[in-house]
């Protein structure tokens, strides 16, 4: 699957943003990283330009998604350097007060619903998601990598038939 897309990830570097990043470039895809940390940014767009060298040098922005101005300078850039934007995937966590999401016009409890997935291995006794996924076809827990091939699949011109539908993805650690 060659994927000849902009796509602006969002919590791009570290963990499930960085896989993604990572895996899409290798497909061809034009990569925008907004990411609120510097060092992690850096670090993910040179660990793109070694690790894909086909790939075209990534957009790398310093960009806080809970600040109006700051998203609105980061589409710009997109904008600027590749005229438009194909897929967003939306990777950064909020966690922030009520009063303080005026950007999403949405209820904390909300958006920590859709948001908050920190995997098993964020929440619970060590050993408990070991048991839990031994009951899951392959015997674990999903890692970000294994992320990437579905996500992939959805910015691929494939499931451009895909529209309001839920598709559940079981606990991802990392």
């Amino acid at each position: 699957m060659n994927i000849q897309k902009v796509i602006a990830i969002t919590g791009a570097g570290r963990g499930l943003g960085r896989a993604l990043a990572l895996g899409l470039a290798a497909e061809g895809a034009r990569i925008a990283l907004l990411e609120r940390d510097g060092a992690d940014l850096d670090a993910v767009a040179r660990e793109i330009e070694q690790s894909v060298p086909s790939a075209e040098e990534p957009l790398a922005l310093k960009c806080n998604v809970t600040d109006e101005a700051a998203v609105a300078e980061a589409v710009g850039a997109i904008d600027g350097r590749w005229g438009r934007i194909d897929a967003l995937v939306s990777n950064a966590g909020l966690m922030l007060p009520a009063e303080k999401l005026r950007l999403l016009h949405a209820d904390i409890r909300d958006v920590r619903r859709l948001t908050d997935t920190p995997g098993m291995r964020g929440t619970v006794e060590d050993g408990y998601a070991e048991r839990v996924a031994s009951a899951y076809p392959g015997g674990r827990v999903d890692r970000p990598e294994d992320i990437v091939p579905f996500v992939r699949f959805l910015c691929a011109d494939e499931s451009m038939h895909l529209s309001g539908t839920l598709l559940p993805i079981r606990p991802v650690t990392g």
